[in-house]
């Protein structure tokens, strides 16, 4: 991860990381995703059928994300997310 400041910042990962990942809401660190240039899209009201707010979607490749995802994907620590970008790091070493 980089830094900036001495604040973490979470770079763009590779096209292999175009994926959503479903992330607690009450676990993520959204100060470093604002540092980061991450942009967290409102879900509509009406697309919001089988959706809770209490998960976020991130995608890490695109640094983009959705105030929503199914209720059935259940969903990760933001802790648990991190750890992707952990993982690339290790790849690129």
């Amino acid at each position: 991860m980089e830094q900036n400041n001495d604040k973490r910042i979470l770079p763009a990962l590779s096209d292999r990381y175009d994926i959503d990942y479903c992330v607690i809401r009450d676990t993520i660190d959204f100060e470093l995703l604002k540092r980061s240039g991450y942009r967290i899209l409102p879900m509509h009201p009406m697309g919001m059928n089988g959706r809770t707010h209490e998960v976020y979607r991130l995608n890490p490749h695109t640094k983009r994300g959705i105030d929503a995802a199914p209720v059935s994907m259940g969903g990760i620590t933001f802790d648990e997310f991190l750890k992707v970008f952990d993982k690339e790091n290790v790849k690129n070493d």
